[in-house]
């Protein structure tokens, strides 16, 4: 874990009310792992999150059940922000990202967990902050003006990022001892027997006592599948969203996604997008720093290309 900024005061005498949202296409253990750890820490209220209260499906189709719509939400001591493929779609979502940039303008902990940090971002929150997210998307960190920073946790004033997928647990332990102790965490860590021991040497760190959160592997195919696989999973994605014919988006042939926007492989973020898709305005940018709604809409897993 890394640290900066001055944390919230917390009475850690008082009941807490600590919230998360669900989304479709979520990844499920983003939520679920940081559910596991914070749902226990004692004198607290639990509140699941949805636009409605109807049940939606992860990723993998994992079915999961809002107890509150947003509009319903009480002032929270904590809101979790997960992530996943599906948080391409809600980029934009006014509801939920005034929901993320009430609850930091509360001065109460905003936690993020994996690709939870680019919503973060387009809510506004990373601008001059340290961040994580997943390994593989940390090279977009900068669009929303953080600082990537490379460590599993990370904790800059009232927000806390965590790495991706499983990262959660970490960063929910470190909350728990922000919002009750050490010794509650620690109790907390132990009940739910969270010793990770990675099996394979493709999570492993490349030194034992880094705080890294870039995986390590000897192999570059296993990087390149998993790099295939994401694509796959993002061309799967825009096409059941996109209203364009396959002709038009040209992007879904060639893996750079932003929405139905293309970024040049070689210039990466400060380069001209081009709109390719014709139900959507055609926006060049050129400045090296685009706007808060620019990087909300211009989300790309271009990094991938280099693998595949």
């Amino acid at each position: 874990m890394l640290t900066f900024g001055k944390q919230p005061a917390v009475d850690r005498n008082a009941h807490l009310t600590i919230g998360a949202f669900v989304f479709p296409g979520q990844d499920q253990i983003d939520f679920t792992g940081p559910f596991e750890v914070l749902s226990r820490i004692p004198d607290s209220t639990f509140v699941v999150l949805g636009k409605t209260l109807e049940p939606i499906r992860d990723v993998k189709g994992l079915l999961l059940t809002p107890v509150k719509t947003i509009a319903e939400a009480p002032q929270l001591d904590l809101l979790l922000v997960p992530g996943g493929l599906g948080q391409q779609q809600i980029m934009n979502d006014e509801e939920i990202i005034g929901l993320i940039q009430r609850q930091a303008a509360s001065g109460q902990y905003v936690f993020s967990v994996c690709t939870g940090a680019l919503l973060c971002g387009a809510a506004g929150l990373l601008r001059g902050r340290h961040a994580t997210t997943h390994w593989a998307a940390k090279e977009l960190l900068p669009l929303y003006g953080a600082i990537p920073t490379d460590a599993r946790v990370v904790i800059d004033g009232n927000y806390v990022s965590s790495a991706g997928v499983t990262a959660g647990l970490d960063g929910s332990l470190e909350i728990a001892a922000l919002l009750r102790g050490q010794e509650v965490a620690e109790e907390i860590q132990l009940e739910i027997e969270y010793a990770p021991n990675p099996i394979f040497t493709a999570v492993r760190r490349r030194q034992p006592q880094s705080q890294s959160s870039m995986p390590f592997t000897d192999s570059t195919a296993i990087i390149g599948r998993i790099a295939k696989r994401k694509q796959n999973d993002l061309r799967s994605n825009w096409a059941s969203h996109c209203k364009c014919s396959a002709d038009v988006c040209s992007a879904r042939s060639r893996g750079l996604w932003c929405r139905g926007k293309l970024i040049s492989e070689k210039t990466k973020y400060s380069a001209e997008i081009m709109a390719e898709c014709r139900h959507q305005p055609k926006p060049t940018l050129t400045s090296q720093e685009p706007s808060m709604a620019d990087r909300s809409r211009f989300w790309a897993f271009h990094l991938f290309e280099p693998w595949t």
